[in-house]
């Protein structure tokens, strides 16, 4: 939470903590796991299997989803809207910005993160697109 919603740097959350660099990485290591498990148990939940961040918009069966690229944008997603069903409807939901795809399909064909927390921020600041 504090490193990806609260943004603050490493370095002062071990000093706070008072962790190491090794315990600190296996702590996030650990929280990006677990927070991608809620995600996609959160997505599933809501809409049927089909639109899992798994399989939506995958290329071929079984691709693998580089978790570690998702997780910050789902974190983001979820400061933004204020709770997890709300962000994953956003995440689930085509939009013309995306030609279109709904942000989960685009991240599970490799697409453009950066695009999508840019949408993100935007909406966060109340900027138009």
């Amino acid at each position: 939470m504090r490193f990806y919603l609260d943004e603050q740097s490493q370095d002062q959350i071990c000093a706070e903590m008072g962790l190491t660099e090794t315990q600190f990485r296996l702590l996030k290591s650990r929280a990006k796991a677990r927070f991608g498990e809620l995600g996609r148990k959160a997505l599933t939940r809501r809409h049927p299997p089909v639109k899992t961040l798994a399989t939506q918009g995958a290329p071929t069966e079984g691709a693998v989803v580089d978790i570690d690229r998702l997780v910050p944008i789902v974190a983001h997603a979820v400061a933004v809207f204020g709770d997890e069903q709300k962000a994953s409807h956003w995440l689930a939901t085509p939009l013309p910005l995306l030609g279109n795809c709904s942000p989960v399909q685009v991240l599970a064909r490799g697409g453009d993160v950066d695009g999508i927390d840019q949408i993100l921020t935007r909406i966060e600041h109340n900027i138009p697109s």
